[in-house]
């Protein structure tokens, strides 16, 4: 039996239209089931453009066939495994990023094929939704020059019964044992997975849409996103959560240079100098996001954060910068003789 042939233009027409259809889906004010079909649908849209991608660059999308066995295309697992493999994610995006939020809506898939699922993790599905469809335009844009927004004929009006923020209220789930075990199965693999990607340095933009709530005095309440309020009479809760900087920034100088080395796809292989170069240019010690060091530690932590901002910059910028130090320290000795 010959192998199946498909040509990358069609399996990338075939993705688009299933993206597509998710977002016309999910625009759809009165769908039953919403979440699930979208979800599924973006997968597959991933799936296709992943093997669209692999064909484009002349590598197999099937497994190695066995006798007496059909031909199996490869799953999306193996598709973005051999998109690491044959270094084939764009530069303008960040394939641990991009896996680490399709990881999440597998997981998510997978339990709704297993009849599986919560309704109270629809709100929370949403951001991943999102940023998935954010990922898939500017990978397709990338690879294939072709803008998913273009496709889309339509204006989407942003109009909702209930806003986004309503994401924070969905995790409180009353009185259903079952329905609250999921959602705490969900948030678990959800915190393996999000760890997992910021040890590799993943672009942690890449997995959420991140929705910032800026908090205001009561003077200036017409700027704010929400209104808090204190009630006197309720119960008081003090939720505190203690973060072991050795967990949020567990890399020496060394250990971040030798870990962005491993995962820059492109590039020259980087030293201590370009780290002491862009700590200067970028103020990365100042920011506790980036570094940290305790009171009686004189050697600065790095974080996860900190080895995706360095992976992902070019050569050029890292030269930039370079140049921009050699004489900001020229200028610093100048002006003591």
């Amino acid at each position: 039996m010959a192998r199946p042939y498909v040509s990358h233009k069609k399996l990338c027409d075939n993705s688009r239209a299933a993206m597509l259809a998710a977002i016309e889906i999910y625009n759809k004010p009165q769908t039953t089931y919403r979440e699930q079909v979208v979800t599924v649908l973006v997968v597959n849209a991933w799936e296709l453009i992943l093997k669209a991608a692999l064909r484009k660059a002349k590598k197999s999308i099937f497994y190695k066939k066995k006798r007496g066995e059909a031909y199996r295309s490869l799953s999306l697992e193996q598709c973005m495994a051999d998109m690491d493999k044959y270094r084939l994610w764009p530069e303008t995006v960040d394939g641990d990023g991009i896996q680490a939020n399709l990881h999440i809506l597998t997981d998510y898939r997978n339990k709704i094929i297993h009849l599986y699922v919560a309704d109270d993790l629809n709100s929370v599905l949403y951001m991943f939704l999102q940023q998935s469809i954010v990922n898939y335009r500017d990978l397709v844009l990338a690879i294939f020059d072709k803008d998913l927004a273009d496709d889309i004929t339509w204006t989407l009006l942003p109009l909702a019964a209930r806003t986004p923020s309503d994401t924070i209220r969905s995790l409180r789930v009353d009185g259903d044992m079952k329905s609250a075990q999921v959602v705490e199965d969900f948030l678990r693999d959800l915190r393996q997975i999000i760890g997992e990607a910021e040890s590799l340095g993943a672009d942690m933009g890449r997995i959420a849409i991140v929705q910032e709530i800026n908090l205001q005095s009561g003077k200036k309440i017409s700027r704010a996103d929400l209104e808090v309020a204190i009630n006197q009479g309720a119960p008081t809760t003090i939720v505190q959560r203690k973060v072991d900087p050795n967990d949020t920034h567990p890399f020496s100088a060394g250990e971040l240079v030798e870990r962005a080395n491993e995962g820059r796809k492109n590039g020259r292989k980087l030293t201590m100098y370009d780290l002491q170069c862009m700590a200067w240019r970028h103020g990365l010690r100042e920011d506790t996001k980036y570094a940290w060091r305790g009171k009686h530690n004189p050697s600065w932590a790095w974080s996860g954060d900190a080895l995706s901002f360095l992976k992902n910059q070019t050569d050029e910028e890292f030269d930039r910068v370079r140049e921009e130090y050699k004489l900001h320290l020229h200028g610093k000795r100048h002006s003591r003789k």
